[in-house]
């Protein structure tokens, strides 16, 4: 089998910590190149992903997260509590998310991700990454909705200007109107006088209908 860049550091790394083989499993199952093309799949996560993410970290050695910075907090927190068991990663990203192995120096050591800790039976989660990352992710939120909002109030103003100019070019057309219709007898005999009027009257018609959508 031809190893990739990632999957041959990752041989690497496996070997130096006294492992036989390793195993690399996908947050999601769903594969694609780009990560937008794979959160438009219907089910990326696959239908029996979580079973085989469980199945093969019950008997592994060392659990290594290393999904990177695209896998959303939720799926993170579900893969950790699914996998219940010490979780270590290779160093965090600015948002918390564990790092990619193909973008950390070969010489990085292990470090903790995630550690359950049982409390009369219930598990919870202790990992000052996932709450740091969740606080990062709620920010960037809270961002992303107050820019939605800058740019609806933006549109909103001006939806109101195209408004007041629609308005303004209809009260012209009006006024050119009344002119034609004052002066027609004298310009009756005047060529495109007719075009003229059906022209404005038509103008007039398109901008009140415009003003009434808007």
């Amino acid at each position: 089998m031809k190893l990739d860049p990632t999957t041959r550091r990752c041989l690497t790394w496996s070997r130096e910590w006294g492992c036989s083989r390793y195993v690399m499993l996908n947050a999601y199952g769903y594969r694609a190149t780009r990560p937008q093309d794979m959160f438009k799949a219907d089910d990326p996560i696959g239908l029996e992903n979580d079973e085989t993410i469980k199945a093969f970290c019950s008997t592994a050695k060392f659990i290594i997260a290393a999904w990177g910075g695209n896998c959303d907090s939720l799926r993170q927190e579900a893969v950790c509590k699914l996998i219940g068991k010490h979780l270590e990663c290779l160093g965090l990203n600015g948002d918390g998310t564990p790092k990619h192995p193909l973008y950390v120096p070969g010489a990085t050591q292990r470090t903790v991700f995630w550690t359950p800790t049982a409390i009369e039976g219930v598990t919870t989660d202790m990992s000052l990454s996932q709450k740091i990352l969740k606080i990062k992710r709620d920010r960037h939120e809270a961002n992303y909705a107050w820019g939605h909002a800058e740019a609806l109030q933006e549109a909103s103003e001006l939806a109101l200007k195209a408004d007041e100019t629609i308005t303004d070019l209809l009260a012209a057309c009006k006024r050119a109107l009344h002119l034609v219709e004052e002066n027609n007898e004298e310009i009756v005999q005047m060529s495109g006088s007719f075009g003229l009027l059906s022209d404005l009257q038509s103008a007039i018609a398109k901008a009140e209908g415009e003003t009434h959508v808007l």
